[in-house]
């Protein structure tokens, strides 16, 4: 009788000993789904960068294209090795002093983040590059706290498209952490009295946070508060004739141009969480002033193509003396310096190839990784 005792007490130990040992810190298949009573299942979709179709579409393109592999390894895979050996870092308030230090910070992680995406995520490597990515994160929420200079703020947001893409594969107790940093901070954006910004720029970027948080959580209430809000929003940013309130109040296509990066992040949100059709319908969607993104869009275009025929003088009759001390006032606009809203735009507007093919000739494996990850389905 001791003698069984003892046995079964030896086994009962083993099994304990082998559950601990099984636990692995970057997997979640015995999570609780943030105590809700089970399993998350790790899944890659949705997230900010890439649904299903653009990931196979990408995933063949870097099988069968040596363009596209050498392109991929200097975008991503290169750079991705400096974050391996990069130092937790996080301000606990965002600004202007520490806002080049973040910049660089935010896209190593984006740039390790990606390269996992696409990974085989049985590997070591990649295991790595996972344990790596969430550490670096984690970081950022336990330090840092929101601030209402939403331009300053955006700087991270290549930190939550990183997120996005780990969120289910990390350990309980690393999700719970980040994942109530994103949700004080959408509390917080949510609740947000924009004062005199709320017609601007201003208003546009925290709107993009927004979706942005509604995806990471999958929170439909937040994402339906975030669709209420864009409504009342393009009532006041998008005037007739496809003018934004930005190009009337800075007279600079520069700002009209940076309000449609926002606005490309929203619709890439939408489609990446609802689908494509949803974010084209929002694209499409006219105020009563008959504004809308994509005729703000329209109106911007011969700028683009044809700058010589078409010239505006930046920041001439600007409302903001503090323009007058930018190194592009008084001087014609220059589309090339809006390359960077054209490669976020291209996922929802097809055109914007075409017009960065008139501002810099080139193949998309020219651009950028946003830029080809954006464009692949469609080639």
């Amino acid at each position: 009788m001791v003698q069984s005792k003892f046995l079964i007490l030896v086994l009962v130990t083993f099994s304990f000993i082998l559950g601990s040992c099984s636990e692995d810190n970057t997997s979640n298949k015995d999570d609780d789904n943030l105590g809700q009573g089970k399993a998350m299942t790790p899944k890659l979709f949705p997230n900010l960068i890439a649904n299903e179709t653009l990931w196979n579409a990408a995933k063949k393109e870097l099988q069968n294209s040596t363009e596209a592999q050498n392109a991929y390894h200097n975008w991503i895979e290169k750079i991705s090795i400096e974050t391996m050996k990069l130092a937790p870092y996080a301000p606990s308030v965002l600004n202007k002093d520490v806002q080049p230090k973040v910049q660089e910070n935010a896209r190593l992680i984006q740039n390790l983040a990606i390269s996992w995406l696409f990974s085989d995520k049985e590997t070591e490597k990649s295991k790595s590059q996972l344990k790596k990515v969430t550490q670096l994160i984690y970081k950022w929420a336990s330090s840092n706290v929101p601030t209402s200079h939403t331009p300053v703020e955006a700087i991270i947001m290549p930190i939550y498209e990183s997120y996005s893409i780990i969120r289910t594969y990390i350990k309980t107790s690393d999700r719970k952490k980040i994942d109530s940093w994103i949700q004080k901070r959408a509390d917080y954006f949510k609740n947000l009295n924009m004062g005199n910004t709320i017609d601007s720029n201003w208003n546009t970027i925290r709107l993009s946070f927004l979706f942005q948080y509604a995806l990471i959580l999958e929170d439909q209430q937040l994402y339906d508060t975030a669709i209420t809000k864009f409504k009342s929003h393009i009532e006041l940013n998008l005037l007739g004739e496809g003018k934004s309130y930005d190009l009337v109040k800075r007279d600079a296509f520069a700002y009209h141009a940076y309000n449609l990066q926002f606005y490309a992040r929203i619709l890439k949100s939408v489609a990446m969480l609802k689908g494509k059709d949803e974010a084209i319908a929002l694209y499409n969607l006219s105020n009563t002033k008959g504004g809308s993104i994509k005729k703000s869009v329209d109106f911007w275009e011969p700028f683009l193509i044809d700058p010589e025929n078409n010239v505006h003088i930046e920041f001439a009759n600007t409302n903001f003396s503090g323009d007058k001390t930018r190194g592009d006032y008084n001087k014609a606009y220059n589309p090339a310096g809006s390359l960077y809203v054209l490669d976020e735009l291209r996922y929802i507007e097809p055109k914007c190839a075409s017009f960065i093919e008139a501002i810099n000739s080139g193949t998309r494996y020219n651009r950028n990784f946003k830029y080809w990850v954006n464009s692949v389905e469609n080639n």
